[in-house]
């Protein structure tokens, strides 16, 4: 069961919360603690989700209204007020702490992909930039990164859609101490027309198996982050300059292994 809230949620006004349960076409029963709530989405702009049946193979699909009460009305956008996340691909999944939803998105959106650049167990330093030289609007960035205790690091992850200068971005990242998963639009572009846009949103994110895997969709004016193949998801508008199309992996405080890292254009 899906609810819609025009307040209230993670990262500040409106967002979808979900409840686990069974429905016998009359009553939905849920199953989770009475005081529990759970979000599908923990970014600012995941609101009015709507489900699908029907579809190929009756999978359950979803998308929502990329957008916020928040600022709906006010977005740097001559002809929309906000569009569509992409098609997601819905299931659930045990986990430590109960039930959960898991979000992919859907499969068919791999036949937008040009040929990838991919690495294989590297090593990421301070200072250095692996994905120097590549470049673009839209693109796509499947990474696992083993992470362990025990490790220097303080935070790792990627500035996206920056400019030449390096003071516009927006930060996808991870903070290995605290375990949580971040994304800054503070400096991401046009953030000025509302207060309530320029601003960090986090997730808790524990590692699994000692990896964390982040799915990075990134278009014009969006990013969606898939964590943990899709038990935490991140959708974030952006308003970046069109000339603003550099990508960086960064890593503060110490090196981490990146196990595998695929960057495609779109």
């Amino acid at each position: 069961l899906t609810v819609g809230v025009q307040a209230g949620a993670p990262a500040g006004g409106s967002g979808t919360q979900y409840f686990v349960g069974n429905f016998d076409g009359a009553t939905f029963t849920s199953e989770n603690p009475k005081k529990q709530v759970l979000w599908a989405d923990y970014g600012a702009d995941f609101y009015a989700a709507q489900g699908w049946n029907n579809t190929p193979g009756e999978r359950p699909i979803w998308a929502a209204w990329m957008n916020n009460w928040q600022y709906a009305n006010v977005v740097p956008a001559s002809t929309s007020r906000g569009s569509l996340t992409l098609p997601r691909e819905l299931s659930l999944t045990s986990t430590p702490d109960g039930i959960r939803l898991r979000q992919a998105p859907i499969r068919e959106l791999q036949s937008l992909r040009a040929e990838p650049q991919q690495w294989r167990d590297v090593v990421i330093s301070p200072g250095t930039n692996l994905l120097d030289g590549v470049s673009g609007e839209l693109f796509e960035i499947r990474a696992e990164f083993a992470i362990t205790q025990a490790m220097d690091a303080d935070r790792l992850g990627f500035r996206i859609r920056t400019n030449q200068a390096g003071d516009e971005y927006t930060t996808v990242g991870y903070t290995l101490k605290s375990q949580t998963l971040f994304v800054d639009r503070t400096r991401s572009g046009q953030e000025t027309f509302n207060s309530e846009f320029p601003a960090v949103h986090m997730a808790e994110l524990e590692p699994i198996d000692g990896v964390v895997r982040l799915h990075i969709l990134v278009d014009r004016s969006s990013i969606e982050v898939f964590a943990n193949d899709g038990l935490v998801t991140m959708t974030d508008l952006i308003f970046p300059d069109s000339s603003s199309i550099g990508l960086v992996l960064f890593v503060d405080g110490g090196e981490v292994s990146a196990n595998s890292l695929e960057v495609f254009g779109l």
